[in-house]
């Protein structure tokens, strides 16, 4: 999300309460807006509507189909953003606007031709071995690949610095959504859970359309010229690979304990925890704020340091780059440190009064004994992807690759060690997993540290070399 800096730095640069406070209210907007949107968007309905007299078969299928079509589609989508929204800020930097929309239509072709293969198996398997009614197997499809195109667009909306308008597009689709939900119950007497997976697989295809066509409308002109992309993802497998490791490792462990007694078979083909899986959705969202913390200090505070730092590499001389390197080095230590520190503050307040708060909403037991260690879990895991942007900022793709990698890997580790604890403990899988994962990136960064000349005048990761031996203007 580069370039939100600047909008912080205008807000920021007017000292006083009121604007600090802005400039938070914004980053949160910018970053966990859309979230939060959705969250809120559902619990009205489950508000509304008369959510609770349905049938425990029917809210158990709604919910395994709704946590079905969050995950997967993430897990598709990202992989390949990660090398494509390369190419298309590339492209932006070069002013080849004209080669961006062909990048984007033949990803998102790619992604949702491996997306649409991998549901229609699994569609099939949940109406023939699961017994479930063609047209809600047709609607959760039709939410799954809505969901997999709003995640893979969204990246490069981003790009364009056009969060307001993701903002505006997930309003404009959920409330249409919403709306229709009501309508489908109230007026035509669907059944809840039928009437909020077509009002939710509505709004997501709106908010595609929407971002799709805002895309379409900013590159109006377009080339059939399609060869750099391919010669992008052989360049940069580190970053696909990088982005997979992650994702993979964030839902990594719960696919470990779907396979436990804590498992929920629903339909015969849908596994689930709903207990674990509970208690990590309200882990993460205690956390989140980790993630307005890091986008408002590093794109304010660091940013500006890596700028300087490369204008000296450019055009300096040898004392600015010595100057320079410091500087920059310092923050993005002193930046680590900070997020770590108020971050577990935050947790620690939002923990103490989840504990007081959770049980009143109904949420006790067997979850709110998971709680605890998964927060801890996720409090370390999104420190551990500022390390992995920073690693993104010296164009160290081994280095990011192999840390993504130490955390998917001892994720699933951990996981499957903490199978065999108490239960209260089960969430020490996510947390050992981050840990490692964390420890992999620190000491990455310290190489770096030690050896960042040559990762500044070796690498060409300041400066774009053409074939030719010709800088890239």
């Amino acid at each position: 999300m580069a370039g939100i800096g600047f909008e912080l730095k205008k807000i920021f640069k007017r000292r006083g309460i009121l604007n600090y406070f802005a400039g938070a209210v914004y980053a949160s907007a910018v970053t966990i807006g859309p979230t939060l949107m959705i969250v809120a968007a559902l619990l009205m309905l489950y508000t509304v509507l008369p959510y609770m007299e349905a049938s425990v078969k029917n809210r158990e299928l709604f919910s395994s189909t709704l946590l079905y079509c969050f995950i997967f589609p993430m897990i598709f989508s990202t992989p390949m953003n990660a090398v494509l929204s390369r190419y298309v800020a590339d492209r932006i930097y070069l002013e080849k606007y004209d080669e961006i929309m062909p990048c984007i239509r033949t990803g998102m072709a790619v992604t949702l031709l491996a997306a649409a293969a991998a549901g229609i198996g699994f569609c099939l398997a949940e109406y023939k071995a699961g017994g479930v009614e063609p047209l809600y197997v047709f609607v959760s499809y039709c939410f799954f690949i809505s969901m997999t195109m709003v995640f893979y667009l969204m990246t490069y909306v981003s790009i364009l610095k056009e969060y307001r308008r993701i903002t505006l597009c997930f309003a404009v689709g959920l409330g249409i959504g919403s709306g229709a939900a009501w309508l489908w119950e109230s007026w035509l007497q669907v059944e809840v859970t039928r009437a909020i997976l077509y009002g939710m697989t509505l709004a997501f295809l709106i908010v595609a359309l929407l971002l799709y066509a805002h895309l379409k409308s900013f590159f109006r002109i377009t080339t059939e010229k399609r060869t750099g992309i391919t010669g992008y993802l052989k360049k940069y497998p580190g970053l696909f690979l990088t982005n997979l490791f992650y994702v993979l490792g964030l839902y990594g462990h719960n696919f470990v304990f779907w396979t436990t007694d804590l498992q929920l078979k629903v339909a015969k083909v849908f596994l689930s925890a709903p207990s674990y899986d509970m208690a990590g959705c309200l882990a993460m969202f205690s956390n989140i704020t980790c993630l307005v913390i890091f986008m408002t200090r590093v794109e304010t505070e660091f940013a500006g340091k890596y700028q300087v730092y490369c204008s000296a590499v450019i055009r300096g001389s040898r004392a600015e780059i010595i100057t320079a390197r410091r500087a920059m080095m310092r923050v993005m230590k002193d930046e680590i440190f900070f997020l770590l520190r108020i971050q577990f503050v935050i947790t620690t307040v939002i923990f103490l009064a989840a504990m007081l708060v959770l049980p009143r909403l109904g949420f006790g037991g067997l979850v709110l004994r998971m709680y605890p260690a998964l927060s801890a879990g996720y409090l370390v895991t999104f420190a551990m992807y500022a390390l992995i942007i920073f690693l993104f900022y010296f164009d160290d793709r081994v280095g990011s690759m192999m840390t993504a990698l130490v955390f998917c890997a001892g994720t699933a580790v951990c996981s499957i060690a903490a199978t065999g604890l108490e239960r209260p403990l089960a969430g020490f899988g996510l947390f050992g997993g981050a840990m490692l994962g964390w420890t992999a990136g620190f000491f990455r960064l310290v190489y770096i540290q030690k050896h960042l000349d040559h990762f500044a005048f070796c690498r060409g990761s300041v400066m774009p070399v053409s074939k030719k031996g010709t800088q890239e203007t």
